[in-house]
């Protein structure tokens, strides 16, 4: 969704609002607006309207003070370090403004180095004209991010403009002229006007103005941008053709130039655009710019502390569970020591892995178990049964025994092949085979007796006894 920025100019009972959108990389102007007002508390429900009329509501919106409603002096120092120079702005224009500034909110304009040192503006509004400003749209929470100073606001948001010029802002009850040096704004001139001043007086008076802060730089023949809310037609055609230096920017909107009216008001929606960046904006500090939830403070405060209250429950009840149940990991800890020390006397202290130790020490028994024989091995009950089955002469012996889970298989000698066939005879009886196989027999090598192999099956499926 493209992006849409407002500048907005009030002067006397005359609102004049610009409104740009973003069309690719480039700023379009898609409405301009022009409405008469009875008073200034009228201006944000004004603009509220427009809004939902004409353009999003959520906008990012700028608007200036003149610089007639403010005092300012220009001050020199010779560091320009931004937080060193706000700090001594407050005591500089104390010290030069025939006035108490207790009621009063002090700043100063992005400093400018020059060939003296560096300059900036310090300016006092008085705090009542910021609330009376502010407080309408906040109110209605209007999306004013950017107030300046007029017309130091204007500097480089208007096309064409030199870097090295004079702006002449012309509204309804004063005029400003500020001269510009390399792109920045360096001093300004603002006085009054008089309704009953003619055309040729206003003349004289810019004039006059122009001339003084040319001097001041030693400058001359600068040219001068003319623009403002309190620039008619007659009046702009008499300055241009006594001063023939001045020009009124071009701009155009829908195939037509722009009137210089609303000059200011476009010059403010490109600065709401490039975001105030190296430029004075009040919307900082005690005065920023809260966002759409601050009518919500109060309920926001409410639900973050029910939410801190439900996440100090959620722990205190998360650690009391844990509490629990380290006790009872506790319990059952010494209940392991207690029963490993049960089972192995022998052992002074309980291992650190009780569980794993304890696994360790089964699987060592179950192999010691299954090599000699146990409750649930069969090698000593066959060995039992296989010297059972001996006859009582001494004629026959057995030099190997060898037993797996599929049988026994015996290697020995006897004195005849008939004692080999009592022996095999002998075995059958036995419950824990259900088979005795010769599988060789034969005479040694001597003659004297008689080598043999007997193969004895396990009777059922395993070899419990």
């Amino acid at each position: 969704m493209a992006r849409t920025f407002v500048g907005i100019d009030i002067d006397g009972e005359r609102l004049r609002v610009v409104a740009l959108e973003e069309a690719g990389n480039e700023l379009k102007i898609v409405a301009i607006v022009q409405r008469d007002i009875e008073s200034s508390g009228d201006t944000a429900e004004m603009l509220a309207s427009i809004l939902s009329e004409r353009v999003s509501s959520a906008a990012r919106m700028a608007m200036a003070l003149p610089a007639s409603s403010v005092l300012s002096r220009r001050l020199t120092f010779p560091f320009g370090d931004r937080k060193k120079i706000a700090a001594a702005v407050p005591l500089e224009l104390g010290a030069r403004l025939p006035t108490d500034l207790t009621d009063y909110h002090i700043c100063s304009l992005p400093p400018h180095q020059g060939d003296e040192g560096h300059s900036t503006v310090g300016i006092a509004i008085p705090t009542d004209l910021i609330d009376s400003t502010l407080a309408p749209f906040d109110e209605l929470q209007l999306p004013l991010r950017h107030v300046g100073i007029a017309p130091f606001a204007y500097v480089g948001h208007l096309q064409e403009q030199p870097d090295d010029c004079i702006i002449v802002s012309v509204r309804e009850n004063d005029i400003s002229t500020l001269l510009v040096q390399a792109g920045e704004p360096v001093s300004y001139r603002a006085s009054a006007r008089n309704r009953a001043h003619s055309g040729a007086d206003i003349i004289e008076q810019v004039r006059r103005d122009a001339n003084s802060l040319q001097k001041s730089a030693a400058l001359d023949n600068l040219p001068l941008l003319l623009f403002g809310s309190g620039l008619d037609d007659e009046l702009q055609k008499l300055i241009l053709e006594s001063m023939p230096e001045a020009r009124v920017p071009a701009e155009s909107f829908d195939e037509e130039i722009l009137p210089a009216q609303f000059l200011p008001a476009l010059a403010l929606a490109r600065l709401a655009a490039s975001q105030g960046r190296q430029s004075f904006n009040l919307r900082q500090g005690e005065y920023a710019f809260r966002g759409s939830l601050a009518p919500f403070r109060r309920q926001l405060t409410a639900a973050a502390i029910l939410l801190c209250l439900t996440l100090i429950a959620l722990t205190g009840g998360a650690w009391f569970s844990w509490s629990r149940k380290a006790a009872s990991a506790d319990r059952l800890q010494q209940q392991m020591e207690a029963i490993y020390l049960q089972t192995f006397p022998q052992a002074k202290d309980a291992p650190k892995d009780i569980p794993l130790h304890m696994t360790s020490r089964l699987n060592e028994a179950r192999n010691q178990s299954q090599l000699l024989g146990g409750p649930g091995a069969a090698p000593l009950p066959s060995l039992e049964a296989v010297s059972r089955a001996l006859p009582d002469d001494s004629g026959t012996f057995i030099r190997e025994l060898t037993f797996d889970k599929d049988g026994v298989r015996l290697a020995g000698r006897a004195s005849s092949f008939d004692a080999v066939d009592q022996y095999a005879a002998a075995l059958k009886k036995e419950l824990l085979y259900n088979d005795a196989r010769i599988s060789d027999a034969k005479m040694s090598i001597d003659g004297k007796q008689v080598e043999f192999r007997i193969e004895l099956g396990f009777a059922g499926q395993g070899v419990q006894r």
